[in-house]
């Protein structure tokens, strides 16, 4: 998530540094290019200090809680963008940006829509975890118990599915299987 948000940083980098080359500045009004001479100063500080002093630091203790940080923020800039590039665009500028804007629409649309999938699966994630533990806690396993295995996995699934609230019938996910792929790779991550 992280190099994503960099990735799309590097761009808005671009596009202002474009917009304040000789060519391109041109186009821009002085007020347009003050306005990106400042933006372009703040933006990479603000970033990296959110990421390395407030996001960053979470990964020791909390890695869902840092990836969703990451998931913010990385949703954050795309709504900024988007507002900043369909909200009020001078006239100077949209004769530059047309063409460039065209692009990054594509660009953004992708990445919010990979951005928001890999959100999902990784609260998806972390909830089914959650439940795992709590599952396996009810029922006085103790966390080096869990194991893979569709006995057990079919042994604590109504109680995954009650912490859950889904009903004790529910057909959908998580599945057996799924349980038993989210107990391997929560026992990966124990040991590592």
């Amino acid at each position: 998530m992280k190099r994503g948000a960099i990735v799309h940083i590097k761009e808005l980098e671009t596009l202002a540094k474009a917009s304040l080359s000789p060519e391109g500045a041109k186009n821009l009004t002085a007020e347009d290019k003050v306005a990106l001479e400042r933006g372009l100063r703040t933006l990479r500080p603000a970033f990296d200090g959110l990421a390395n002093d407030i996001i960053d630091p979470l990964r020791g203790t909390d890695k869902n809680r840092a990836m969703l940080g990451y998931v913010k923020l990385w949703e954050l800039m795309t709504a900024v963008f988007q507002i900043g590039a369909r909200g009020v665009v001078t006239d100077s500028a949209k004769a530059f940006f047309a063409p460039e804007i065209q692009r990054q629409t594509i660009v953004t649309q992708v990445a919010t829509a990979r951005a928001a999938k890999a959100a999902k699966a990784t609260v998806r994630k972390a909830k089914l975890e959650d439940a795992i533990w709590a599952a396996s806690e009810q029922m006085n396993i103790p966390r080096n118990g869990l194991s893979a295995s569709k006995e057990f996995a079919d042994r604590i699934r109504s109680k995954v599915l009650e912490d859950l609230n889904l009903p004790p019938d529910h057909k959908g996910n998580p599945s057996v299987g799924t349980i038993i792929s989210t107990i391997s790779h929560m026992k990966k991550s124990v040991k590592t």
